[in-house]
């Protein structure tokens, strides 16, 4: 399979209006990129409201999946303080915030055109990534 796209619904991607045909060359580029290179995990990372890069680390053979339909990630990163700790009560009923009571997940949707090899960890490359 290829990143351009999949039979059946539109992909995540394409429902939050990002999907488009320079994303789509970008995606494949991506792809055949970490096949040639010998890239065997990707950390898929994203600057958090303090500015802390957080991220999660995939196989080389997820990343597709997750340029079409993201990482799943805890709403609660969205939620720390400058200290890492939760700043609402996002696990009792009457949560401050909506949309995150009960610590909902979010998606990070990485940008295929932001690929950088880690040269201090072989076989190992970053993707930045926007939550949604």
């Amino acid at each position: 399979m290829t990143a351009t796209g999949r039979a059946g619904a539109a992909s995540f991607a394409a429902r939050c209006g990002v999907h488009d045909t320079r994303r789509a060359m970008d995606a494949d580029a991506l792809l055949r990129r970490l096949r040639d290179e010998g890239i065997e995990q990707v950390r898929i990372a994203w600057g958090d409201l303090h500015g802390v890069l957080r991220g999660k680390t995939l196989t080389a053979s997820a990343v597709a999946s997750a340029l079409q339909d993201g990482v799943g990630m805890v709403s609660t990163l969205m939620l720390k303080d400058t200290s890492d700790r939760t700043a609402f009560p996002v696990f009792e009923r009457d949560a401050v915030l909506p949309g995150c009571g009960f610590a909902n997940n979010l998606l990070l949707l990485p940008d295929p055109a932001s690929l950088v090899p880690l040269p201090w960890a072989p076989g190992t490359a970053w993707l930045r990534a926007q939550p949604w």
